[in-house]
């Protein structure tokens, strides 16, 4: 009798007789651990009652050990807190998809923010109070945190920095804000290894390097291919879906660079042949399984983890997610 130790996920790609033992054409709700073999997903509940309102979810984060969901209500959307078993408005903000970063610009506990961007104009959540950020320009889909600038991405191709230090400053003539335009379609930021960051764009990847509008120097990094909108992740590197599926940016040591790299490539049929690379709705990480997790908009998803891709499918379908944590350091990992 031959021990056969099952493990490496899905592969598509090498023909069955070749392929390693252990290895799978199919696995739904299975996940690769990375201490090895396959183990069944654990699964999600609900967190509280439903978010009042109408449609969908338009965006869910933890901040500051409380759960939040924006949904429209009524004429406009509004930001929720979830206080014990019910949820409490806490304020409107404009109508769009959000997303959201977290920060602390200040040297105290006190100055822990967090930021959101939903199509209208930005917004600062602090001391539980929520701010409109009306100095910025309206229209972002996308944010980030940069050498400490609040950075805000448009689709038409520009990006946005605040001044040094203060996500309210926006005025160019006096201050270190500014705008970078990157000449395409804009489809996401994301953080990259030695302090730079991404702009991934919808026929490229560009690196924004500096620490400053003085200093700020804007490169290509991958000229012919770029990402699917709300599927960056940064997991020690970023990751993202591109036409062929699952990418990932890795440093070289040639002048600070990045190159390519296709983790996912045993899935490739699955984006090729069944449409996945158009179909992503959201993504996020697992920091506690190494896991980069993407969904797509029939409630099936991919689970990817340095042992091996699979496959999942929720009976409910994620249109917005968010990776995060409470403050003792518990992962928490919100759908909506």
């Amino acid at each position: 009798m031959t021990y056969v130790p099952l493990g490496g996920g899905i592969d598509l790609v090498t023909p069955p007789r070749q392929m390693k033992p252990g290895q799978c054409l199919y696995a739904v709700n299975y996940e690769c651990p990375i201490s090895g073999g396959y183990r069944r997903i654990s699964g999600y509940a609900a967190v509280g009652p439903v978010v009042p309102g109408e449609g969908p979810l338009l965006g869910v984060v933890t901040f500051a050990d409380q759960h939040y969901a924006i949904r429209k209500n009524g004429t406009t959307a509004k930001l929720y807190r979830l206080d014990s078993a019910t949820w409490v408005e806490v304020g409107d903000v404009a109508e769009g998809r959000y997303e959201f970063v977290e920060v602390n610009f200040l040297a105290t506990e006190a100055g822990r923010a967090l930021y959101m961007v939903g199509e209208g104009k930005p917004y600062e959540l602090k001391g539980g109070t929520l701010t409109e950020i009306a100095d910025a320009q309206a229209g972002a889909s996308f944010i980030a945190i940069h050498r400490n600038h609040l950075i805000l991405g448009y689709p038409e191709g520009s990006v946005q920095h605040s001044s040094v230090g203060d996500p309210l400053d926006w005025d160019t003539s006096t201050g270190s804000a500014g705008e970078i335009g990157v000449q395409e379609s804009l489809t996401g930021l994301v953080p990259g290894t030695g302090g730079v960051l991404h702009i991934l764009c919808r026929d490229s990847i560009k690196t924004l390097y500096g620490s400053s509008s003085a200093d700020f120097e804007l490169r290509t990094t991958i000229p012919n291919s770029g990402a699917k909108p709300y599927s960056a992740q940064s997991l020690m590197q970023p990751y993202f879906i591109a036409e062929r599926g699952i990418t990932n940016l890795q440093a070289t040591d040639q002048f600070g660079d990045f190159q390519p790299l296709q983790p996912g490539a045993m899935l490739e049929p699955l984006f090729a042949e069944d449409g996945w690379a158009d179909r992503v709705v959201c993504s996020v990480i697992s920091k506690r399984r190494a896991q980069y997790r993407v969904f797509f908009d029939d409630g099936s998803g991919v689970y990817m983890s340095p042992a091996g891709a699979t496959t999942v499918l929720f009976p409910h379908a994620p249109v917005v997610a968010h990776s995060g944590e409470f403050d003792n350091g518990e992962e928490v990992i919100l759908f909506g």
